[in-house]
């Protein structure tokens, strides 16, 4: 008779456990992420135009903003421009109201 050895099974359940699967999940995830980055006085002064003309006209505007360190599209009007807590809002084509910081604003298109 031989040994009944069961190889790489016996290995398995002690190597593999959950927490170390959702530590490797995060850090992949993480890995993905994207850093915001940064706008000149240029870009800072087209995109203060773009909300005027858009807020003046009621255009359509597609907004490129950051947001959990992805990039997110909204395309609709700008409703209003809150001064104190510098946020906009935009009415997008669903007619759903959404806040977006100035700050997290990259591109505005009309």
């Amino acid at each position: 008779m031989g040994i009944k050895d069961r190889g790489l099974k016996k290995f398995r359940m002690v190597s593999m456990q959950p927490e170390l699967i959702s530590n490797f999940k995060d850090f992949y995830k993480e890995q993905e992420y994207i850093h915001k980055p940064e706008l000149d006085e240029q870009q800072l002064d087209y995109l203060n135009n773009t909300i005027c003309d858009s807020m003046e006209y009621t255009k359509e505007v597609s907004i490129t903003y950051f947001r959990e360190h992805r990039y997110e599209l909204v395309i609709g009007h700008i409703h209003y421009f809150n001064t104190q807590t510098q946020r906009i809002r935009v009415v997008d084509k669903f007619n759903d109201l959404l806040e977006i910081k100035i700050e997290d604003i990259l591109d505005i298109l009309l």
